[in-house]
Order: structure tokens, then C-alpha cells, then sequence
């Protein structure tokens, strides 16, 4: 709730920045998940994949739908910050769409 201003300030579209929210959190690695799959209205995935390998992209309303199989899931948060927040850090391991060959996408428009 503490970070809702400050992203407000940006002013996103209302339906962008509801789906933006839905998708940062969607993206959090968090115990006992094996396998997580989530619908969206805009292509997050490929906007953020493209920004990271420093291409210029603009965001795609295009619905689609999200599949990721969680790698060394964990299923408590005794091994979660073990695990997760001490050793996986630094190789981007609390986001779980980063292990791309685990990550699927379809589009379904």
C-alpha cells in the first residue's frame, strides 16, 4: 500500500497500471509455488524481456496468458529466505519469469 502514491505519480492509465500491479506481483517468487499461470490484457512479458535486452519497444495491449514452472521451488519460508533471498539474489532468483526456458506465453487473441 506504501508504494501506491508513488507509482500513482507517474500516472499510468488506470487499466494499465491495475494490470501492471497484477503482473509485478504475479512475477514475485514465493514458497510452496511449482507452477503458476496467470491471463493478462497487455504483453508485460515481452515490454520487460525487451527493455531488458535494451531494445526500444512500446507496450502491446494483446491478451495473453502466462506459464511458469517454478525451478528449486521451495515450500516454506525458512527455505525461502535461505534459499531464495540469500543465495538466489544476486542471479535475479525472487523473479521467476528470469529462467526463460521454463517461462511460456500464448497469445490468445
Amino acid at each position: 500500500k506504501e508504494v501506491l502514491p508513488f507509482l500513482k505519480q507517474f500516472e499510468i492509465p488506470p487499466a494499465i497500471f491495475d494490470e501492471l500491479l497484477r503482473f509485478q506481483k504475479f512475477v514475485i517468487r514465493l514458497p510452496g509455488q511449482e507452477f503458476v499461470e496467470a491471463t493478462f490484457d497487455f504483453d508485460f512479458l515481452g515490454y520487460f524481456h525487451a527493455r531488458v535486452a535494451a531494445r526500444e519497444t512500446t507496450l502491446q495491449k494483446r491478451k495473453n496468458r502466462v506459464s511458469v514452472n517454478i525451478y528449486d521451488p521451495v515450500y516454506n519460508w525458512k527455505d525461502y529466505a535461505r534459499r531464495v533471498m540469500l543465495f538466489s539474489k544476486r542471479r535475479g532468483g525472487t523473479v521467476i519469469i528470469n529462467d526463460f526456458k521454463n517461462v511460456k506465453q500464448t497469445f490468445l487473441e
